[in-house]
């Protein structure tokens, strides 16, 4: 074993749930973002739109898929 290394493998910092959950929010958000700005043409309110539709559907999917 060379130095730096440690003997016991390292397991992923994310789940596949979590993973799947954060990619299903994050395409919600990009969407959310862009109809408002298509709609709106502000980009601030498009970036505060998009935020708000990551966490809740974060939350949404969160809840809607199980363990």
């Amino acid at each position: 074993m060379r130095t730096g290394e440690s003997a016991a493998p390292r397991g992923s910092h994310l789940s596949v749930r979590t993973g799947l959950i954060a990619l299903c929010a994050v395409v919600i958000a990009v969407l959310a973002g862009t109809l408002t700005f298509l709609g709106d043409h502000r980009l601030a309110s498009s970036v505060a739109a998009g935020g708000v539709a990551c966490v809740s559907a974060f939350v949404f999917f969160d809840k809607i898929i199980g363990d």
